[in-house]
């Protein structure tokens, strides 16, 4: 069993949203033609140019925070490829594709395969993926409600964890939706860094269950928790309280453990399961993070004792957003965010960027859509972002379209 599907509400949600989690396998000729899929993504951003260098007090970012670039952009388009490979197992590979003003790359986003016949509800995939930590994390960009990722992802896990490594699921045999997960990760990735370890350097556990309250409408929860390692890891942004918004080069880095805990929680409503016509998604979820270890101004190498100061954090962040479509093709979104920070720093040297002062981070969210059918959306979102030193306005108009074959996506 591979999806939860309630009175025809989560095969709407699929094909309207063409969503992500896990792919369902392909036909027997696959193996030999596999499906192809592009999903393009184009954003056009304004805010005042100091916002684009993502700033939060009190919190080290990872290099993948951050606004999309100003103006006229290619976000993160998508090349998938997916087959079933035999009997056994499944494969699934995503290239993704950006453009900042010129400066162009490529990356795998993700390559693994799955089994697909084992016994009493186990699976394992194995590979480069995205945790199924929380709710937000495991979905592609391309099937967000809204153009960013919420300030406590973006904060705590660097907007999307991914890395190498080999998951295993258990689905329980019982009339209510129960999943059970576990995940063990390089730790190449933020929030771990260094694949410390000796290359197990981020671990996770999950329980997911769902259920159905009636015909119209279905709940969704689930309790996350992930335990990384860092050797080194650097911190990307710029100095929160300088008025002249400098760039801090790679620093702090830092060297310790972060354990994350989260609860996630969604609601998702239709009338008698006619998905298209008319919906409501309530989705909300809370993050706490506790980090012990070290900072320094530079990287220490591997084997010798560094200056330093002595770090530990107990941060929090959470967000709840609603998206109602009101009638077909048309969908309005709100969302906040919310952080907090408590960091002790005990040492001759105090980065800026952890002296939170009690500020605390937020954001509002508003934003429309249209979407012509389930291959093409147009967005548009305006955020007031209050994460940083001095607010911002910010305005973006997003684009997203699907071609091709692309796996199916579920709850």
């Amino acid at each position: 069993m591979r999806f939860k599907f309630i009175g025809g509400l989560v095969t709407g949600l699929a094909a309207a949203a063409c969503m992500n989690a896990y792919a369902a396998p392909q036909g027997g000729p696959t193996a030999f033609n596999p499906g192809i899929g592009l999903v393009l993504q184009g954003t056009y951003g304004s805010y005042a140019s100091a916002a684009g260098n993502r700033q939060i007090p009190g919190f080290m970012l990872g290099d993948g925070a951050g606004l999309s670039p100003q103006g006229f952009a290619l976000g993160e388009s998508e090349l998938d490829v997916d087959s079933n490979i035999d009997n056994l197992f499944y494969g699934f590979a995503a290239l993704t594709f950006h453009d900042d003003h010129g400066q162009g790359s490529a990356e795998v986003e993700l390559a693994y395969l799955e089994t697909i016949a084992m016994p009493d509800g186990f699976r394992v995939r194995a590979g480069k993926f995205f945790s199924d930590f929380g709710y937000q994390n495991a979905r592609h960009s391309h099937v967000w409600d809204f153009v960013d990722q919420p300030l406590a992802y973006e904060a705590m896990l660097n907007n999307q964890y991914s890395d190498p490594g080999v998951q295993v699921t258990w689905l329980a045999p019982t009339d209510t939706y129960l999943l059970f997960g576990a995940e063990a990760f390089s730790g190449d990735s933020f929030p771990a860094g260094g694949a410390a370890h000796s290359g197990n350097g981020a671990n996770t556990l999950y329980m997911k269950v769902s259920e159905d309250v009636n015909d119209s409408s279905t709940w969704f929860a689930g309790l996350s928790y992930m335990s990384a390692r860092s050797l080194n890891r650097p911190s990307l942004g710029t100095d929160p309280f300088d008025p002249n918004n400098s760039v801090i080069d790679a620093g702090p880095f830092f060297t310790g453990t972060s354990n994350i805990s989260g609860a996630d929680f969604v609601w998702k409503w239709s009338p008698h399961g006619n998905f298209y016509e008319k919906n409501f998604i309530f989705q909300a979820e809370y993050l706490h993070r506790n980090e012990r270890g070290s900072v320094a101004a530079s990287a220490c190498p591997v084997g010798q004792v560094c200056g330093g100061s002595s770090y530990s954090d107990s941060a929090n962040g959470w967000y709840a957003q609603g998206v109602y479509q009101w009638m077909p093709r048309w969908r309005f979104g709100l969302r906040y965010d919310h952080l907090g920070s408590n960091n002790t720093v005990t040492g001759a040297y105090q980065p800026a960027v952890l002296l939170g002062n009690g500020f605390a981070p937020r954001r509002y969210t508003a934003m429309l859509d249209f979407s012509n059918t389930e291959f093409s959306r147009i967005r548009l979102q305006f955020n007031r972002d209050e994460s940083g030193a001095a607010p911002y306005n910010e305005v973006f108009l997003q684009y997203i379209v699907a071609m091709g074959a692309h796996p199916a996506h579920t709850f």
